[in-house]
């Protein structure tokens, strides 16, 4: 199957998830959340020990909020990673593939923990150290909300956007306000967004 987060769900399953349980054991859970296209199933998945395939949902701040790390598995992609973006403005640390860092250009432990996708216990290991770090974990959560509020400026987007088009364009109006919801560890300050169309691909939320 050629979708790029299946792939990567696959790969991520496969040869990543075994070496974070040797460290982290039964701690070890990964949640798999989001819309499933027609053509997609994940019937390989559903009775693996340490998956819990969740679906679509309304609403995701409460797996935000309940879950450590957000992975991002992806091995071949093209545009923008916008799930690395809402999970950062949700105040969850992100572990991607170093394709994803390139085209965010946000280098490895910058506001994100990158490894490629040739290394696997490269991946595991960034996963882990998100996970038993707290120090770590919340510096990785700062620098990521910064990235997002100086990438995702709707000034600064519609600057561009009136650039690429050649012609005057007012403000933006719209906006999305991302806001963890309170309690474990994600207490950071909003941060704001444009207005996007739904996404229309999974979402790779692990350890809790």
């Amino acid at each position: 199957m050629d979708h790029p987060n299946y792939d990567g769900l696959v790969w991520f399953v496969d040869e990543v998830l075994p070496l974070i349980e040797r460290a982290l054991r039964w701690e070890t859970r990964l949640t798999v959340a989001g819309y499933i296209a027609p053509h997609v199933t994940l019937a390989r998945f559903q009775d693996h020990p340490r998956v819990t395939l969740r679906g679509p949902a309304a609403d995701f701040r409460p797996l935000y909020n309940t879950h450590r790390v957000a992975i991002a598995p992806a091995r071949f992609a093209a545009g923008i990673p916008y799930k690395v973006h809402e999970a950062a403005a949700m105040g969850l640390p992100t572990v991607a593939t170093g394709l994803l860092s390139r085209q965010l250009g946000w280098p490895d432990g910058e506001g994100l923990s990158a490894a490629e996708a040739t290394d696997p216990a490269g991946f595991a290991r960034r996963v882990i150290a998100l996970y038993q770090d707290s120090q770590h974990w919340t510096r990785q959560r700062d620098l990521a909300l910064a990235h997002v509020a100086a990438d995702l400026d709707p000034g600064r987007f519609a600057a561009q956007v009136a650039a690429l088009a050649g012609r005057a364009r007012p403000e933006v109006e719209a906006r999305v306000v991302l806001t963890p919801a309170p309690g474990h560890l994600n207490t950071s300050p909003p941060a704001e967004i444009p207005l996007a169309g739904a996404d229309e691909t999974s979402k790779f939320l692990s350890i809790t």
